[in-house]
């Protein structure tokens, strides 16, 4: 099997000297028959390996650059390889891979049909969770700032994030691994530096706005698994990890920085809401500028804690001690660059007092006024009209035990998730 797993690898080199266009029946079938080969003899991984990567396989995707047939069945057998090889994993994030890792990435920044790339989309969340990568693999991807002696993001950066955020939110339970072990918190560590990092600059330039909202966006979706996102992630619980390394702390402070909502409809009904965090947390936002990096920012803050807060405990008591209940309730509003603030907020109130009687106490002790009231009442699952000095509730509904908003909130609205 060794030397016919090598023998076909070389078979389907020899085919990519045809001229460049659509693949042939023969550079398709012999693509998915090396799939199919190392996914039913682990022994063969080497040799297609060594036959394939990284000259071979980078003229097979140049010469074919965009065709889905090719890509599906290649990305499945580098995953596979480096699923069961370490060392296929290693020579993955070699400098020599962004040959053809960049196509493949590339690709899907212009995609259509989002189908296409679920192959890639499981290569890149074993790379970044169960392999803990997530570092080494912008490093490959970043070009050498020539202002400093760091790295420059862009589009490639942009499609990892997005790639492992598409796992997270169309995949329930991961595929067995030789290797049960998580190396997960190395990538969950880097990725709440680099939201730091991003969230702390003046001015950011357009990719790096666009990253900045992808890190954000694939926390929510982690957060947004009942398991935390322990299935993908080889048993570490994303969420748990994400608290116990500061991430609420960090959620809240930016949050903190920004301006305060001013909406037509509230500087009517009624006087801005303070909120009064902890000192811990106002020293943390004088880190953050109060600017909106990108339109949505501040939804995307609220979706990660909602989601986070939902049925654990010792977050809700985080956010509690830190002074973020009253923030959050301070979110209950609309504003034109966050459609989705409010909606988010009112659940993340809602998964707050869900099971907690300590903030459901806190709430109902506030000074405050009718909208703040009503806020309190839509957590507490009642229906909710407001008119000018009448408040009216129905009977409770049951309580939503969960987030309402899935992945897609942002472009096709409010919707429940499943």
């Amino acid at each position: 099997m060794h030397s016919e797993g090598g023998a076909l690898a070389q078979q389907l080199g020899v085919s990519i000297e045809q001229p460049e266009g659509k693949p042939s029946a023969r550079v398709v079938i012999a693509a998915q028959l090396l799939s199919n080969l190392v996914t039913a003899d682990a022994s063969c991984i080497l040799p297609v390996w060594q036959a394939l990567v990284p000259h071979r396989l980078a003229g097979l995707l140049a010469s074919q650059s965009g065709f889905s047939l090719i890509r599906q069945p290649i990305c499945s057998l580098l995953l596979r390889c480096c699923t069961c090889q370490p060392a296929c994993c290693i020579a993955l994030l070699a400098p020599e891979s962004l040959a053809f890792l960049g196509p493949l990435l590339d690709a899907f920044s212009d995609r259509e049909d989002l189908q296409a790339f679920d192959a890639l989309a499981l290569l890149v969340s074993h790379l970044v969770w169960q392999q803990g990568r997530l570092e080494q693999l912008f490093a490959v991807l970043s070009t050498p700032s020539s202002n400093d002696a760091g790295h420059t993001f862009g589009p490639r950066h942009v499609a990892v994030l997005e790639l492992a955020a598409l796992d997270m939110a169309h995949h329930t339970s991961r595929f067995s691994s030789l290797d049960k072990s998580s190396h997960a918190q190395g990538s969950l560590c880097y990725l709440l530096g680099l939201i730091n990092q991003l969230a702390q600059q003046p001015a950011l330039p357009p990719a790096q706005s666009a990253l900045l909202e992808a890190a954000l966006q694939l926390l929510r979706d982690a957060c947004a698994r009942d398991d935390g996102g322990a299935a993908l992630s080889g048993g570490l619980d994303l969420a748990a990890e994400l608290h116990a390394a500061g991430g609420v702390q960090l959620l809240l402070a930016m949050l903190k920085a920004l301006t305060p909502i001013r909406s037509g409809v509230a500087s009517r009904t009624a006087p801005p809401q303070q909120a009064e965090p902890a000192q811990a947390l106002r020293e943390a936002a004088s880190c953050f500028p109060p600017r909106l990096p990108y339109p949505g920012f501040r939804s995307d803050l609220v979706a990660v804690l909602g989601n986070l807060a939902f049925s654990r405990p010792v977050v809700q008591a985080t956010v509690q001690r830190l002074g973020g209940v009253e923030l959050i309730l301070s979110q209950c509003q609309i504003e034109d660059q966050n459609p989705l603030v409010r909606e988010w907020a009112l659940w993340a109130v809602r998964n707050l007092c869900c099971g907690n009687d300590a903030i459901q106490r806190s709430i109902q002790e506030l000074q405050t006024w009718s909208t703040l009231l009503a806020v309190f009442l839509v957590a507490s699952s009642r229906s909710v009209e407001l008119e000018t000095c009448n408040l009216w509730t129905s009977a409770a509904h049951p309580a939503i035990g969960r987030h309402a908003f899935s992945a897609s909130a942002k472009v096709s609205g409010v919707c429940a998730q499943a």
